[in-house]
């Protein structure tokens, strides 16, 4: 069986169209608790982050990975990269103002370029890279408004490049070291 851009793409938005279906009749009732902020894992990398508290003790998470985009004239090369990710959070309290977090992170980034070279020519290039990872964290409330965390999420990491319609290469990965420890400044709000 081929596998093609168009088919990763219909499956990648399935999966996450039956995710946000899933649980809206759980969160219709409760006064909405969130957070927005950036996480850091180090001066060149960030992510911005969206929070949802959807039960005591539970939060949904948002985070928008990297992006790209790319242009060169003199070779016509172009290249657009983006990530998500999505979870869910586990908060037990330690103390008043901090709290130990974990759970499941789903992600996918996806890495679509153009190259134009003389040798083999011009080809059409995409990187998805589906990975799960587990969210082990701690929160420090800074304030009611703002937080502080620290969190590292050990992850299993597929990568699969396609070229020209068809798979060229895939590789499984399992990535857990410091460069993928993050810190988030977090901005508390609440709406009805």
């Amino acid at each position: 069986m081929q596998y093609t851009t168009k088919n990763l793409l219909i499956f990648t938005f399935i999966l996450l169209g039956t995710y946000f279906v899933n649980g809206q009749d759980k969160i219709s009732n409760i006064s909405q608790q969130r957070e927005l902020g950036l996480r850091f894992s180090g001066f060149d990398d960030f992510n911005l982050f969206y929070k949802r508290h959807i039960a005591s003790g539970k939060v949904r998470r948002h985070r928008f990975l990297s992006t790209q985009l790319a242009f060169n004239s003199i070779n016509t090369n172009f290249d657009l990269a983006a990530g998500y990710a999505f979870g869910v959070e586990r908060y037990s309290p330690i103390t008043e103002e901090l709290s130990f977090y974990r759970g499941l992170e789903y992600s996918l980034f996806l890495d679509y370029d153009i190259v134009d070279s003389s040798i083999p020519g011009r080809s059409n290039n995409l990187r998805a890279a589906p990975a799960i990872g587990y969210i082990i964290g701690f929160q420090y409330a800074v304030s009611s408004r703002f937080a502080l965390s620290l969190e590292v999420i050990p992850s299993l990491i597929g990568s699969f490049n396609y070229r020209d319609g068809g798979i060229e290469n895939y590789q499984v990965n399992f990535s857990l070291n410091s460069n993928s420890t993050a810190l988030s400044l977090m901005y508390r709000f609440t709406t009805n």
